[in-house]
């Protein structure tokens, strides 16, 4: 696999990546009905967990998610999928929506809940 320069950091990434979104199935915006999903349908967390496998095997060490991405699953998944190679991978991820996991949703900055390092580094084993 080719790598190159993440930026001016030094660390090199794999040309290629792993995105997440997917993997994160179903939820949708709080404004939004039930019926109009954002996310994608049901997905099989072991095999979404050999579809990392498979790319570390290929040499992709570059993974992106995102805490929305099926309310945090996605981020679970990886996760999980990452245990004991975290020295290995770069994962970028974002914020801004809150998702809100019991419901499914993702509300909106007016929710009174943030984003910050105290969600993502424990995700991540950082």
């Amino acid at each position: 696999m080719q790598t190159r320069k993440l930026g001016k950091s030094g660390i090199d990434v794999s040309a290629l990546g792993l995105g997440y979104w997917a993997i994160g199935g179903p939820f949708w915006h709080l404004e939004q009905k039930p019926e109009s999903i954002v996310g994608y349908s049901d997905v099989d967390d072991d095999e979404s967990i050999r579809a990392v496998w498979r790319a570390l095997d290929l040499g992709v060490n570059f993974f992106d998610t995102s805490d929305v991405y099926g309310c945090e699953q996605s981020e679970r998944i990886l996760g999980r999928a990452l245990t004991g190679q975290r020295q290995r991978v770069v994962i970028v991820t974002k914020f801004g929506f809150v998702p809100d996991e019991k419901r499914h949703f993702i509300l909106d900055e007016d929710s009174g809940r943030s984003s910050s390092a105290r969600h993502v580094k424990p995700a991540y084993g950082g």
